[in-house]
Parts: structure tokens; sequence; C-alpha cells
């Protein structure tokens, strides 16, 4: 799963494919579900140059016409240290290629956390 570098994530990395690598992943998880809940944002990415065990994490927003079906291109609106969830500058955050071409909406992200805290959902009858 790794890439080369030891230190490095493979450029389609996602929160679940990383989850067994994670210090405290539920709540690393948490975390990024409230920023993205709170902030209304799209979709998550991780970054592929940072810890491995809590890496960073950009937040993007799709802007589209509503007329169109495709989703539109993420624009990365927000980004965060992996390890404090506290803001990272910009000069750290603007570097794209830190940055996997893989995210996950909220709605994967919400799946994910229930996953780890043993949820299942109840069979419809």
């Amino acid at each position: 799963m790794m890439a080369n570098n030891p230190l490095t994530l493979p450029r389609d990395a996602t929160v679940a494919t990383v989850l067994s690598g994670l210090v405290d992943a539920e709540e690393y998880v948490r975390r990024i579900f409230e920023r993205m809940r709170n902030g209304k944002f799209d979709q998550v990415r991780i970054g592929v140059r940072s810890c491995i065990e809590r890496p960073d994490y950009i937040l993007d927003e799709f802007f589209k016409d509503h007329e169109d079906p495709d989703p539109g291109q993420p624009v990365p609106m927000e980004a965060y240290s992996g390890k404090t969830h506290r803001p990272v500058s910009y000069a750290r955050w603007k570097d794209s290629d830190n940055w996997s071409r893989a995210g996950m909406t909220t709605a994967e992200v919400q799946k994910l956390l229930g996953h780890i805290r043993g949820w299942t959902p109840r069979r419809q009858e």
C-alpha cells in the first residue's frame, strides 16, 4: 500500500485506505467529520507527504452550474494539521503535490466513523 518512500502515502490515498495506520483513528475521523459538517464542505483529501499516522487534510468544495450533472472540480478551501486539527498556513497547503488525488465525501466520512464505532445499519423490513 505504501509508495516507494516509506514516509509518503500513495497518490490516491484516502482516510479509509490509511485507517489501519492512524493513531487514534476514531478521534482523527471524528474531527474531520466535524470540520466537514460545520463548514459544509463536500470532500476531504489527505496529505500524502505529511505524517502518515495523522495526515494533514484539505477540505474542498465543488462549484458547479446547477443545470450540469457533473459535480465540478474540487476547489481547496481550508487545510488542517492532522496532529492538532488547527489550520495550516497557505504556504503549506498550496502545493497540490502534497494532496491526494482521491477524496471522500461528508457522507463517506460519516459512514467510516460509524464503522469505526461499530455501528451497523438497521435492516429494512
